[in-house]
This record gives structure tokens, C-alpha cells and sequence, in this order.
């Protein structure tokens, strides 16, 4: 491992995360802080880590059809823009990015009109990766086809549904996108990819969570109690904001605190052919264009996305560590809202 690399480690992975990264035969953090009789497996492995991201997630449209309660990439408040996927970066970004698992998500994907493109693309640079899409389920009977594309590209749907009245809705609309399903948990072998269960199960099941398995074999989770953490969104009041961008303040708190408590700060972003740290840091300057919003400082003109071209193991590993954009996120413990309590609006598009 390069030295430098190693130091970037050192500085940016909290106790919390190294516990995560770390197996049994690992140093203890302290010792891995100090750098010394670091065994050469522990390198090998973090080298692994930095040079093949397990994660990311690919953020390819604002537009979203609903306006959920602090949703931390602006798409509540008619967020414009998709985004297009460019084959020939994407190849480069592939030649050096061995991603084991990545999403498809927006705003509402399904409302992207070159989907397809997306997820064909995708897959077919990353053929051995377990793969997903993200919606909210509201335009799965409207999108032409989606059940033969996911299962031609081994895809599977993860539906956020933001209100748990609807279930029966939901329910009724994936029979009629995608026939009747067969009832499953995601302990269920037949819905493994490459050998991979789609998720752990503590990473993502909560209570009253539906798996279904489709007749073409794609998997869908219905997940009915998904909920929203206090995001920027929630810190500070965007809705007046925008009505009068000249009259309100814009939350301001402790970077480290904030990154600290942050759900996302892991779920790294790729938008348009760069890599940020998180879907916030991604749409912000687009968002504050849209809405002729000024920000207080210049924290967003100096941070740089990572490009393909500018791509180094070491910006990787810094890439979990707080930046100064963090400090306008909440720095108090995290507040999850359950999404029964959400009011949904549906926006005409």
C-alpha cells in the first residue's frame, strides 16, 4: 500500500468505521492508528477496499413525482434535470472501478425517459455486480416492458413506499406490472446473484418489509415503513427559503458533529460522470441554481467531485472523511420520521 494512501486511511476512518472494515485477526484501532506492525494481510485487504469500492450509487434524475418530508437531494421541491449515461466514460470509469454493488436511483428513475439506457449500460460494464433500482413504486404500471428489462439485466426493485396506507395500492399495481409473485424472504436462495444475497438482512429489513419473487425471477422488496433521517433539508426551512431566498438563514453547525451522526456519508454518488460523497454535496449547486438561492460561503465552489481522469486511491479514501458542506447537515442525533406520518402530495409533472 502507497504510504500516502495508508495516512489517508489513518486520518479519515473513525473507530466506528475501521470496526466495520476490521475482521478478527485485525490490530485493534489504536494500534492501526499508531501504523506500526500493521500485518501485510490488513494492507492488502485496505488496498482491495480503496482500489474496489464496494458501493455506489448512480443518481440519474431531480424529477420525482412525489414531495417527501426532507428528502436530502432536493427532489420535494420540482427539482428539474436527468442526467444521461455516457457509454465511453462509464467504460473508463469501469476499467478503474470494480464495483461489487451499485444502485440506480433518482428522483424517481422510472420517470427518466432513457432508462433502459441506464441499466443495460450499467450492466454490461459491471456484469458481476448485484445491482438495483430504487423508486417509489408510483409509475411501475406505466413503465413499457420493466419487467423484462430487470430480469434480462439481473436487476432487482426495491419500492420505498412513503405512506403505509397505500400497501394494498402497491401491492395491486406490482400484480399488475409484473403478474402475480410468490411470497419469499431475503433469505431465499433462489433470489442470490453471482453468489451475493441482495442485501444482509440487518442492513436493510425493517419491520412489515415484503419480499416477492416475480414468474421471471426479479426480485422486489417492498419496504412500507421506509423513513427519512433529519437531513439538510430538514435543517434548514427550504420551502421558505425558496419562496424568499432573500429573508431566511441557511443552518450552519459542526462539520465533524454532523458528518458524525450522518446515514450517508458512506453512499458515495456518482451524477454525470464524477463521484461525490453524497447525494447532498451532488444536486446542492444545481438545486441553488434552479431556485436562485445564494450560498453563505464559498464551501461549494471549493468542493471538487472526483473525476475519472483525477481518480487516485487516495481521494478515495478521503471520501469518508467530513468536508466543510457537512456542517450544514443536523449535528444532532438522528431523528427517523416514519413514513406513515408523511403527508404525500403528487405533483403534476
Amino acid at each position: 500500500m502507497d504510504h500516502n494512501l495508508l495516512n489517508a486511511f489513518k486520518e479519515h476512518v473513525n473507530k466506528n468505521n475501521y470496526s466495520i472494515l476490521a475482521g478478527p485477526d485485525w490490530p485493534d484501532f489504536d494500534q492501526f492508528q499508531l501504523g506500526e506492525n500493521i500485518p501485510q494481510f490488513v494492507i492488502d485487504e485496505l488496498t482491495a477496499i480503496s482500489a474496489s469500492p464496494a458501493y455506489a450509487e448512480f443518481y440519474i434524475t431531480n424529477v420525482c413525482n412525489l414531495n417527501c418530508s426532507d428528502c436530502r437531494s432536493f427532489n420535494n421541491f420540482d427539482f428539474k434535470g436527468h442526467y444521461e449515461f455516457d457509454a465511453e466514460l462509464y467504460q473508463h470509469w469501469a476499467n478503474k472501478l470494480d464495483l461489487q454493488a451499485y444502485v440506480i436511483l433518482g428522483g424517481e428513475p422510472l420517470l427518466h425517459p432513457n432508462l433502459q439506457t441506464w441499466i443495460e449500460g450499467t450492466r454490461k460494464l459491471w456484469p458481476n455486480a448485484w445491482a438495483k433500482l430504487d423508486s417509489n413504486g408510483t409509475y411501475i404500471t406505466k413503465s413499457k416492458n420493466l419487467h423484462q428489462l430487470l430480469a434480462r439485466n439481473e436487476y432487482f426493485l426495491c419500492i420505498n413506499m412513503h405512506n403505509y396506507d397505500k400497501i394494498q395500492e402497491h401491492l395491486d399495481d406490482i400484480e399488475q406490472a409484473f403478474g402475480k409473485c410468490e411470497s419469499i424472504t431475503d433469505l431465499d436462495p433462489r433470489i442470490t446473484y453471482n453468489g451475493k444475497f441482495p442485501r444482509v438482512r440487518h442492513q436493510t429489513s425493517v419491520k412489515g418489509d415484503i419480499w416477492l419473487l416475480t414468474n421471471l425471477n426479479v426480485p422486489i422488496h417492498l419496504r412500507p415503513a421506509w423513513a427519512f433521517e433529519k437531513s439538510i433539508a430538514g435543517a434548514t426551512n427550504w420551502k421558505a427559503l425558496v419562496k424568499h431566498p432573500d429573508k431566511q438563514s441557511i443552518y450552519v453547525g459542526d462539520v465533524k458533529q454532523s458528518h458524525d451522526r450522518c446515514g450517508s456519508k458512506t453512499c458515495h454518488v456518482m451524477k454525470d460522470g464524477k463521484l461525490y460523497k453524497c447525494s447532498t454535496v451532488a444536486t446542492l449547486p444545481d438545486f441553488l441554481k434552479q431556485k436562485n438561492i445564494t450560498w453563505p460561503d464559498d464551501s461549494i465552489s471549493q468542493y471538487q467531485p472526483i473525476s475519472v481522469d483525477d481518480f487516485s486511491l487516495e481521494d478515495y479514501a478521503k471520501l469518508s472523511a467530513p468536508i466543510p458542506l457537512c456542517a450544514f447537515c443536523p449535528n444532532e442525533q438522528s431523528t427517523r420520521i416514519s413514513a406513515t406520518d408523511i403527508k404525500i402530495k403528487i405533483k403534476n409533472l
